[in-house]
């Protein structure tokens, strides 16, 4: 069986080309150079792997190189059975391409909502005790020396919440020695309150001050931060983060210009949006403990609007922030 076709030839050692006739036989390569054949085994030429209707070129042992157009017969030949091959039949088959147009991007979004982030999960729970503490350890001291400095508050106002917040959890029957609470003073900062890996939860005075000394509605965002540490949204928004930086990365890694910076803005909607289903999960985690002591929503309701006071929301806030809307999350807690 053989396969005619018009090819150019490249000789070795010169940038001269010249066309030539080749025949693709059972196993041998035939070239005819000016009324000349010369022939070569399959095993010994070589080719890079077949990319959709582009030209073949096929290195020829001598050094020479032939340059021959794509086609079924060609791609058949020089690469067989291998997947480089049924590749490269999808590539130019028109069907191939409208179901790779369709299922890419069902497969790009079943992989980031589902994919990745049930692989963070089991990540979390792989993660030891040791490491965590640690990790948290660090975290808090370089907050204390960067952003964060002592509570301006007196004695007697921190030891009346610890109190409050002591008798909250053993209420709850959560382990006492886990969860403690440290005040500290935050201008950068401002009203927040945030969980460490293992239970240690830092509330700034400004938040204290916004929530105008309300121990229930402050015990409601408590609640909320004791829901992240419940369900280790640290070790899998870690694990979130890397997985879709690399993902992105692979992806779009070798374009530059526009293709980067849409790659980083990808990754980093991607990852609010990751944020933002933790936090759905730890706003519902703070809700149910609230209905265990005999509370409703409206507490945590309060909080957040006390919140949406500082900073109104915008139609970007949904996709730019790592916090769902603040006006959803009141509607949810009040519903």
């Amino acid at each position: 069986m053989r396969h005619e076709l018009q090819g150019t030839l490249y000789p070795p050692g010169s940038s001269a080309s010249c066309p030539v006739l080749v025949h693709l036989c059972e196993g041998e390569l035939r070239v005819l150079v000016s009324d000349s054949w010369h022939s070569y085994t399959k095993q010994s030429v070589s080719s890079p792997a077949a990319l959709g209707r582009m030209p073949r070129d096929i290195k020829l042992p001598d050094g020479g190189l032939l340059h021959v157009p794509a086609s079924a017969e060609v791609n058949r030949w020089l690469d067989g059975q291998k997947l480089s091959a049924r590749l490269a039949a999808l590539e130019t088959n028109r069907w191939g391409v409208i179901a790779s147009l369709v299922l890419a991007p069902l497969f790009l979004f079943g992989l980031f909502k589902f994919g990745i982030p049930a692989m963070a999960v089991s990540f979390a729970h792989y993660v030891p005790q040791a490491y965590i503490n640690t990790a948290s350890e660090h975290t808090l001291l370089a907050l204390d020396e960067s952003i964060l400095e002592p509570s301006q508050l007196n004695q007697a106002t921190q030891q009346e919440y610890l109190t409050y917040w002591q008798n909250t959890v053993s209420r709850l029957g959560l382990p006492p020695s886990r969860y403690h609470i440290q005040f500290r003073h935050a201008e950068k900062l401002g009203p927040n309150a945030f969980a460490l890996p293992n239970g240690t939860i830092v509330i700034t005075d400004q938040l204290v001050a916004l929530l105008e000394g309300d121990k229930q509605v402050l015990q409601a965002v408590l609640l909320h931060e004791i829901g992240h540490v419940e369900h280790r949204h640290s070790m899998r928004l870690i694990a979130q983060t890397l997985a879709s930086s690399v993902v992105i990365s692979y992806l779009f890694g070798d374009m530059s210009g526009m293709a980067d910076l849409f790659a980083g803005a990808s990754t980093t909607l991607v990852q609010n949006q990751f944020s933002q289903d933790l936090e759905w999960e730890a706003d519902n985690y703070a809700l149910v403990q609230l209905d265990k002591l005999g509370q409703d929503g409206e507490s945590f309701a309060l909080a957040m609007e006390k919140l949406a006071s500082l900073a109104p929301a915008s139609s970007m806030e949904r996709w730019l922030s790592s916090h769902p809307m603040l006006k959803d999350r009141i509607d949810n807690a009040r519903r």
